[in-house]
């Protein structure tokens, strides 16, 4: 079950030591991505409020996102 909008701290692999924040893009209200924007916008950063030199990855499901993780070794409490 994807977990949008909760903040957890990447455990191993890359960006250990920092926090990871998933949100569907459609629940940012971008309007530039228009009402049919999909997808999963992940934002890493060393501050748990996600909120100041954020690195984003964009991806098109919850499953390309997992995809993404283990590709990068990835895991996140």
């Amino acid at each position: 079950m994807p977990d949008y909008g909760v903040v957890g701290c990447i455990v191993e692999g890359l960006d250990t030591g920092k926090y990871l924040r998933a949100d569907c893009v459609a629940d940012l209200g971008w309007p530039e991505e228009g009402p049919e924007a999909k997808g999963v916008m992940s934002e890493s950063q060393s501050d748990s409020d996600i909120t100041v030199g954020v690195c984003a990855e964009w991806a098109g499901d919850w499953p390309a996102v997992e995809e993404i993780f283990e590709r990068d070794g990835r895991r996140v409490d």
